[in-house]
């Protein structure tokens, strides 16, 4: 199961817009 990957992924991504990178 890749869900911790996926979740990971999501979150990186929402800090990536958070940051504005």
């Amino acid at each position: 199961i890749q869900n911790d990957c996926a979740k990971r992924f999501i979150s990186y991504e929402e800090g990536r817009e958070k940051t504005g990178e």
